[in-house]
């Protein structure tokens, strides 16, 4: 399996429907490479029940997993389309995790959140001349804030968005 066909892979895994939920838990997904050329992919999906402990309060819990030749750089929350927060602390040495975060969020109500992680440095190893840069994102987390068991979503802020699509 070619590099391009493993991301390509990783990409359409990622892109599946966005869940609902009463809370925040993490997936975990790990592409690695298995010898030269091959690559294998791990998707754990959350069990167990843990509800918000607090009406308004969300823990968010990023790890950012990559191979050593890809650039991360940063890490962003995003609540309703509006940055929220943001991390530059990448983990020092040779380590894949490139990312450790936890941020607790406040929501005043129902609320969609996107993570996104960033590099700066051309994808050069694997999509030659591209000048493409790393750039991923969740599928959106929906979050129930009042616990009615409906999701009732905020409506688009057009500002934030031109303010992404800038970046």
């Amino acid at each position: 399996m070619t590099r391009v066909t493993a991301m390509m892979l990783a990409l359409l895994l990622t892109a599946a429907a966005a869940a609902s939920a009463h809370e925040v838990r993490p997936g975990f997904l790990e592409l690695r490479e298995t010898e030269p050329g091959s690559y294998g992919f791990l998707w754990k999906k959350p069990t167990g029940g843990e509800k918000l402990q607090k009406k308004g309060t969300v823990t968010l819990q990023v790890s950012v997993r990559a191979p050593r030749w890809m650039d991360v750089r940063r890490a962003e929350a995003w609540v309703n389309g509006k940055l929220v927060a943001s991390t530059t602390r990448v983990t020092p040495g040779d380590s894949v995790i490139r990312i450790q975060w936890e941020k607790v969020l406040r929501l005043e109500k129902d609320s969609w959140i996107v993570v996104m992680v960033r590099g700066d440095r051309p994808l050069d190893v694997v999509l030659p001349g591209s000048g493409a840069k790393p750039f991923a994102f969740t599928n959106p987390i929906f979050v129930d804030i009042d616990g009615d068991g409906t999701f009732r979503a905020p409506g688009p802020d057009v500002d934030a968005a031109k303010e992404v699509l800038r970046k």
